[in-house]
């Protein structure tokens, strides 16, 4: 009884150690995914910033009376940096949802982990209950042999 006790013990410590190994790895990939929004955001406020100084500018040309191909040029040019700052706001999305599946994902295999974690513990003082038990069980039949052979003083 107690080599199988200890037996899963062992094996459940090997694969608690199996669970924490992944858990960290969710939470490495969870970690990148937040520097990655971090990013898609900065460049986001980038694309922003520049549409509103560039729209700026050409307001400012307007006023200052350009020639209709110039002004031409320059609304191509800013309808370019709409659909720009659209598309990045798209990417920002996406990564937003990526770092959330990755933070769910993490968040799951650690409460796996730890959840074996636990029962490898219970388990390992189970066995360690159980060797004590038979350990003891040992002393007496010790014990009582001596005191059956007289050799007891």
């Amino acid at each position: 009884m107690t080599d199988r006790a200890s037996i899963r013990a062992a094996r459940l410590t090997r694969v608690a150690k199996v669970g924490d190994a992944l858990a960290k790895s969710a939470e490495r990939i969870a970690l990148d995914r937040r520097r990655s929004l971090e990013a898609e955001q900065q460049r986001l406020e980038t694309v922003r910033k520049y549409c509103g100084d560039y729209g700026q500018l050409a307001r400012e040309r307007e006023v200052a009376g350009q020639s209709v191909n110039s002004l031409r040029m320059y609304r191509e040019f800013s309808g370019w940096l709409s659909t720009l700052s659209q598309d990045q706001l798209d990417r920002v999305a996406q990564a937003e949802f990526f770092l959330e599946t990755a933070v769910d994902e993490a968040r799951g295999r650690r409460r796996c982990a730890d959840a074996i974690d636990k029962a490898a513990a219970k388990s390992t003082k189970q066995a360690a209950v159980v060797e004590q038990r038979r350990e003891q069980a040992n002393l007496d039949e010790l014990a009582g042999r001596r005191v059956a052979s007289g050799l007891h003083r």
